[in-house]
């Protein structure tokens, strides 16, 4: 038949009115669009913000809660078990890999646990010279550098960390 599109939608999304902080940016012009449309195939205006859910992730200073203990638990296939030990019983761990032949495995550890608990040239020497999971949780106490954390468990109940904040930092 001809050259231009079918307007029916099963299923649809309405052009409407596209805010940003509280102000109207484009009023819209009610147009159906298929559910999964980003913009208005009509005026154009955003149906989907992209930003949405980065800006509903992101974690706030009073998110932070108080870490009461940091314990390194050494694992049977030569890993690492990190946990932070928080307020009412919830605890945050995470499985590293530090001595694995993946270098992949030991730049996460590195960059996800050592920066954040080796914070002098001293503490990162004495991680490097640990060989093996055992003398690397041996280290536990010289470790226990992070005051504080940011946590949240995904939706597969896995722990994730988001910010840190040092015990001298809680002190200043």
């Amino acid at each position: 038949v001809g050259g231009s599109r079918c307007d029916f939608f099963w299923k649809s999304r309405i052009c409407e009115p596209f805010y940003i902080n509280g102000r109207i940016v484009n009023m819209g012009c009610g147009a159906e669009n298929a559910p999964t449309a980003r913009s208005c195939r009509c005026c154009d205006n955003t149906l989907i913000d992209p930003n949405e859910k980065l800006l509903r992730k992101a974690y706030s200073s009073n998110e932070f809660k108080p870490v009461h203990q940091f314990v390194m638990k050494p694992t049977p296939n030569n890993g690492v078990i990190i946990e932070y030990h928080l307020p009412d019983g919830e605890l945050a761990s995470k499985y590293y890999s530090p001595f694995s032949d993946n270098k992949i495995a030991q730049r996460i550890f590195y960059n996800q646990v050592v920066k954040h608990h080796a914070n002098t040239p001293t503490l990162k020497s004495l991680y490097r010279k640990a060989r093996n999971a055992g003398e690397l949780c041996g280290l536990n106490k010289a470790f226990d550098t992070v005051g504080a954390i940011t946590h949240r468990k995904n939706d597969k109940g896995e722990s994730i960390v988001g910010k840190f904040m040092y015990r001298v930092d809680m002190q200043a």
